[in-house]
C-alpha cells in the first residue's frame, strides 16, 4: 500500500467518527502524495472524499470548484465511474450554493447520473443521485416525486449494501418531512424515530446530532415543547464531537427559543447570550439578528426593558446593515413597544456597560 492509499485510509476514519476537518487535511496531503506516485486510483478517490468532507464543513463554494477539478481530472485520466462520482458532487455543491435558481437543470443532472449508475448497476451511486433527488424534491415542494424517489431508494437497499444504514436515516428523514407537511403527525413521528434510529446504527455523530435536531423540530411542531428542548439540550452536549458549529449554534439558539415558551426565562436569556457569541465567532449574519432579537424576547419576559431596547437597537441596525428584511421588521416592532411601554434610555448610557454586556462591535 502507498502512502496516498495509507492518507486515504485515516482520512476515511476521521471522517466516520465525524472529524471532516482533520479528514479534509488528510486528503488534500493524499491527492499531492497520489500524483506524485502516479496513483490515479487514490488521488480520484481523495477528491471524491474531500469534496464530501468541505460540504460537511459547509464550505460548499470550495467543494464546487474542488468537484470541478475532480470532473476534469477524470476526464483527463478516462475514469468514466469518477466522471460520474464528480458529477453528483458537483450536483450537492450546487444544491447548497442555488437550489431555488438551479434545480431544474441540478435534476436533470441528477436524473442523467441516476441513469448511468443504473447501467453500471452501481447502487452506491444509484442511493447518492436518489438521496439528492428526495430530500430537494422535498424542498422543491414536488411532493409525489420526493416520495417516488424515497420509496425507488429504500428498495434498493440490501442488507449488504455499502453504508444502508446512512441511506435509510436518510429516505425516512424524507418521508418524515413528507407526513409532516400533510400534517399527519403519528407517521411522521414514526418515520422520525426511525430515521434517528439509523443515523444511530451508523454511528457517525454528524448524523445522530442532524437526526436529533430534526426530531427535536418534529417534537417542537407538534407542541412537545419539553421533549424538543430536552433533543436541542442533548445537541449541545454531543455537537462538538464533530467538526460543525452550525449544530451547536442551531441547538443553543432553538434552546432559547423553547426555554422562553417554557417561561424559563434566565435560562432563555443565558442560552441567547451563548447563541450570539457563537454567531459572531462564526460570522454568520442571519444566526447573529436572530440571536440578538431572541435576547430582546428574553429580557422582555424578565422585565429588562432598558437592556431589551438596546439589544432591539442593535437588532435594527445590523439587520439594516444586512438586508435582513424580516428581522428588520420584527427590531423595528419591538423598538415601538419598548418605546410604547416606556421611554427610550438616553442613548450615552450605553457606553460602558453595554458594551460590556454585549461586546463592542
Amino acid at each position: 500500500m502507498g502512502y496516498a492509499a495509507d492518507l486515504c485510509n485515516q482520512a476515511t476514519q476521521l471522517f466516520r467518527q465525524g472529524q471532516f476537518r482533520s479528514a479534509a487535511s488528510l486528503l488534500e496531503q493524499g491527492i499531492v502524495i497520489a500524483r506524485q506516485e502516479a496513483d490515479k486510483d487514490n488521488e480520484l478517490l481523495c477528491y471524491q472524499k474531500l469534496t464530501a468532507a468541505l460540504m460537511n464543513l459547509d464550505q460548499s463554494q470550495q467543494a464546487l470548484e474542488l468537484a470541478t477539478t475532480m470532473l476534469a481530472r477524470a476526464r483527463q485520466l478516462n475514469e468514466p465511474h469518477y466522471e460520474l462520482v464528480a458529477t453528483i458532487r458537483l450536483c450537492s455543491a450546487l444544491i447548497d450554493l442555488d437550489l431555488k435558481g438551479r434545480w431544474p437543470e441540478i435534476k436533470a443532472l441528477l436524473l442523467d447520473c441516476l441513469q448511468q449508475a443504473q447501467a453500471r448497476n452501481t447502487s452506491a451511486w444509484q442511493l447518492d443521485c436518489l438521496r439528492l433527488l428526495a430530500g430537494n424534491a422535498m424542498t422543491m415542494q414536488e411532493y409525489d416525486d420526493a416520495l417516488s424517489y424515497a420509496q425507488q431508494g429504500l428498495s434498493i437497499i440490501r442488507h449488504d449494501t455499502y453504508s444502508a444504514d446512512f441511506y435509510r436515516y436518510v429516505f425516512y428523514r424524507v418521508l418524515q418531512r413528507l407526513h409532516s407537511q400533510r400534517e399527519d403527525h403519528a407517521d411522521a413521528l414514526r418515520y422520525g424515530l426511525l430515521s434517528f434510529e439509523y443515523a444511530q446504527r451508523e454511528g457517525n455523530p454528524a448524523w445522530v446530532v442532524l437526526a436529533r435536531r430534526y426530531l427535536a423540530h418534529l417534537h417542537y411542531q407538534q407542541g412537545n415543547l419539553q421533549e424538543a428542548f430536552n433533543l436541542f439540550s442533548e445537541n449541545v452536549a454531543s455537537a462538538l464531537a464533530y467538526d460543525c458549529a452550525n449544530d451547536h449554534q442551531d441547538a443553543t439558539m432553538w434552546r432559547a427559543e423553547i426555554a422562553l415558551q417554557l417561561e424559563k426565562g434566565e435560562q432563555a436569556l443565558e442560552f441567547a447570550r451563548e447563541a450570539l457569541a457563537l454567531a459572531r465567532q462564526r460570522l454568520h449574519a442571519r444566526d447573529e439578528a436572530w440571536a440578538l432579537l431572541a435576547n430582546v424576547r428574553a429580557l422582555y419576559k424578565l422585565n429588562r426593558s432598558d437592556e431589551a431596547w438596546y439589544f432591539a437597537n442593535e437588532a435594527y441596525h445590523f439587520a439594516q446593515t444586512q438586508q435582513l428584511e424580516q428581522r428588520l421588521k420584527e427590531a423595528r416592532e419591538w423598538i415601538e413597544t419598548l418605546t410604547k411601554k416606556q421611554s427610550a434610555p438616553i442613548a450615552n448610557k450605553q457606553g460602558s456597560w453595554f458594551d460590556r454586556l454585549i461586546g463592542k462591535r
